[in-house]
C-alpha cells in the first residue's frame, strides 16, 4: 500500500430539530478519484473526521496506525488534506455509495 498523495473529503451535517440530533455524510476522493461516500451516519462536530480515517485504513487507502485518529492527522504522513462540512436538509444528504478504483459506481 501505498501513501495518497491528498484525501479531499466533502461533508455535508443535518440537524434534527425533532430529537436534536445530527447526522451527516460524507463524499471522499483520495487522489483525485472518488472512493466512498459513508450515507447518513449520527454524529457532530468532526465526527464525520474519525469516521472517514477508518473507513479509508479498513480500505487500504492509509495505514492502519491512522484508523483512530482526526482527519488532519494524514498530514504526519505527508497527505495533503482537504475538508470541508457545511449544514443542510436531511434531503441533502448524500445515501450510502461504494465506488471502483475508477470512480464509477459498483
Amino acid at each position: 500500500m501505498s501513501t495518497p498523495t491528498s484525501v479531499f473529503v466533502e461533508c455535508r451535517e443535518w440537524f434534527d430539530k425533532t430529537n436534536g440530533n445530527a447526522y451527516y455524510s460524507a463524499r471522499v476522493s483520495v487522489d483525485g478519484v472518488q472512493v466512498f461516500c459513508t450515507g447518513p451516519s449520527y454524529g457532530y462536530e468532526s465526527q464525520f473526521e474519525y469516521d472517514v480515517t477508518k473507513r479509508l485504513a479498513k480500505d487500504g487507502y492509509i495505514r492502519e496506525e491512522f484508523a483512530d485518529r482526526p482527519l488532519w492527522r494524514l498530514r504526519d504522513a505527508g497527505v495533503h488534506v482537504y475538508a470541508v462540512k457545511y449544514s443542510t436538509g436531511k434531503r441533502n444528504l448524500w445515501p450510502a455509495e461504494n465506488y471502483v478504483e475508477e470512480g464509477a459506481l459498483v
